[in-house]
């Protein structure tokens, strides 16, 4: 009985917290969708299977960080703390881009603003606040895909506050990988690539591994040293989902 009413609690509390989240978020995040011109072609937001953007759903996630003596060189861990952030699909929007408008959702982050999807990928439109106008698109995630198959993202970097667009690799490294989080038990599609930095510093051996559960969206990430042996490997973060759902089909 009591472990039933400490999980009704803690759904609860979380309910609350996305609730406050859309309302505080929503009151000023999404403008009046604008008239298309005429002869403007329209692409239709399709639902990507692994990456659910319909309005209304929200994802909770609690990350770890983990810190070590001496830096993330260093393989004394000293202690890892924890967080939890809200995901959530706020409305419907368009955007333009090579003479087309797509028609898009945005996310409650200001750094990754609206998505859209086609048949086989996700991508997003990011505004760039290193320099005033700036922005650029890039290819998210493919679909279908098969183990050990890539495919190149664009990732921008500003070092000395220039942006530099680089290209980089995605490999698939599953389709079906058993993770257990506290959301519950997926079958999951894994991603691997490597980001060669990690909390400022260049690190060639960082690898970032993320794990997509087809309609759910995003159930775990992992960032490590590398290591071929993940069982030893050091993780520098990991994300994990702990509740999901959608306001419109609660």
């Amino acid at each position: 009985m009591k472990k039933e009413f400490a999980d009704f609690s803690l759904h609860s509390i979380t309910i609350i917290v996305v609730f406050l989240a859309v309302s505080v978020i929503c009151s000023g995040c999404c403008s009046p969708l604008q008239p298309i011109p005429e002869g403007v072609e329209v692409v239709p937001l399709t639902q990507h299977p692994l990456f659910p953007l319909e309005t209304g759903r929200f994802w909770v996630y609690k990350t770890y960080s983990y810190w070590y003596d001496g830096g993330i060189n260093s393989d004394k861990l000293l202690y890892v703390d924890s967080s939890e952030s809200v995901r959530i699909v706020m409305c419907d929007t368009l955007v333009r881009y090579n003479n087309k408008i797509y028609r898009a959702v945005v996310f409650n982050s200001g750094r990754e603003t609206p998505f859209w999807s086609d048949t086989n990928e996700v991508a997003y439109f990011t505004t760039l606040s290193i320099t005033p106008g700036a922005s650029y698109f890039r290819k998210f995630l493919q679909y279908p895909i098969q183990q050990g198959d890539t495919f190149n993202i664009r990732r921008v970097f500003a070092p000395s506050g220039e942006i530099q667009i680089r290209i980089q690799p995605i490999e698939c490294i599953g389709t079906n990988e058993d993770i257990h989080v506290p959301a519950g038990n997926f079958i999951c599609y894994g991603f691997q690539f490597y980001p060669g930095t990690y909390d400022g510093h260049s690190l060639t051996n960082v690898t970032n591994i993320d794990y997509y559960a087809p309609g759910i969206g995003l159930v775990k990430s992992l960032i490590t040293n590398g290591s071929l042996d993940r069982v030893k490997s050091k993780i520098y973060a990991r994300s994990v989902l702990i509740r999901y759902g959608s306001f419109r089909n609660p």
